[in-house]
């Protein structure tokens, strides 16, 4: 492309207001209520046909959310709509790379004014180009989903399988018992700020809670190399957040530093997916617990481990399901490993085709 050609926002597209559905008038049904977070509830009518994209207007400034089925966007939102020829899932990548999440107009509550993103100056695109921008990326989401969608059928064949004959095998009462802490070590991460990054060195991310909910991000924090090696965290290693928001994972985004209030849970005794297991097992527990506690962030004490028990069974018993756990495990961290390289892709390519820097 040797001369580009630039177009406003407002020009090809237009925001316009969500419409109010108070939760005491939803009647659950197929179509899916969106809000600035996302998909909210569900209602027997739709307001909004589909596909369509969704654009938090206030709250969640400039979150996106793509339906492909009719929907009901509400009034925190706007929901975008074509001018005139063009593809509107390309629409949905262009907006997400406009970075909408700055444009907060509202100091006390943070709102979007559609007219700041009309103002904004993109590359003009055929409808030719732009459905060759959205298949590519299209296509890359999709296997995202798809590997999402696996892991989650992985995650609940595994604790299907375990609750059967770990949990509630009538087998299982004859099993010697020992405390949660007594089967794995839950060793508490650091305080990250005590190791500053020095200039110019090479540094590590932090893995806070944060972290555990999206992964690595531009914001995340990142510490120095000098950072003790036995808190450094690699893929498959098995991580429990004790405060704030309880949750497992078994992490797959590359190497990173431990911060304080979440555990790295290891066992020189038994295998990963017995352990991992038995934390799920007890984790609406710890959840109770925490939120049972009168401060600003619901947390667990390392006693709370040694109060629950865990069923060990023989040896013999342990072995011989040994394949099929690990088997399923290895499988989760193949997957999501496999997804995060494709996000990263995807991440990488979005700007390079919105920009024409790659030639269609």
């Amino acid at each position: 492309m040797s001369s580009k050609e630039y177009v406003k926002v407002g020009e090809e597209l237009t925001l316009n207001y969500g419409k109010s559905l108070p939760a005491r008038d939803r009647i659950t049904g197929q179509y899916e209520v969106v809000g600035s977070n996302g998909v909210v509830d569900r209602h027997n009518q739709f307001a909004m046909e589909g596909p369509g994209i969704v654009v938090g207007r206030k709250g969640s400034v400039g979150a996106l959310t793509w339906l492909a089925n009719n929907f009901w966007a509400i009034d925190t939102t706007y929901y975008a709509s074509l001018n005139g020829e063009g593809d509107l899932k390309y629409w949905y990548y262009q907006l997400s790379d406009l970075k909408l999440d700055t444009l907060n107009s509202h100091a006390a509550v943070p709102g979007l004014n559609r007219d700041n993103v009309y103002r904004i100056e993109v590359l003009k695109r055929s409808r030719v180009e732009q459905e060759k921008i959205a298949k590519i990326l299209g296509d890359l989401d999709r296997k995202i989903e798809l590997n999402r969608q696996k892991n989650e059928t992985l995650e609940q064949i595994g604790q299907t399988l375990f609750k059967k004959h770990f949990v509630d095998n009538s087998e299982s009462e004859g099993w010697d018992v020992k405390p949660l802490d007594e089967v794995a070590d839950y060793k508490n991460g650091l305080a990250c700020q005590k190791y500053p990054v020095t200039l110019g060195e090479k540094t590590l991310k932090v893995i806070k809670i944060k972290e555990m909910s999206s992964g690595f991000t531009l914001n995340s924090d990142h510490v120095g190399l000098d950072f003790p090696d036995d808190y450094i965290i690699e893929n498959g290693d098995l991580l429990f957040a004790w405060s704030g928001t309880l949750m497992t994972k078994i992490w797959t985004e590359g190497p990173g530093a431990l911060n304080q209030h979440i555990f790295k849970v290891t066992s020189n005794n038994y295998p990963k997916w017995f352990y991992y297991q038995w934390t799920n097992e007890h984790l609406k527990r710890f959840k109770m617990i925490a939120k049972s506690k009168a401060v600003t962030m619901g947390h667990i004490k390392r006693s709370h481990l040694s109060e629950v028990n865990v069923k060990i069974p023989p040896k013999v018993i342990l072995d011989r399901f040994d394949k099929t756990f690990t088997s399923l495990l290895e499988r989760q961290v193949e997957v999501m490993v496999e997804n995060n390289n494709l996000i990263s892709l995807r991440d990488s390519l979005l700007p390079k085709l919105l920009s024409g820097q790659i030639e269609l």
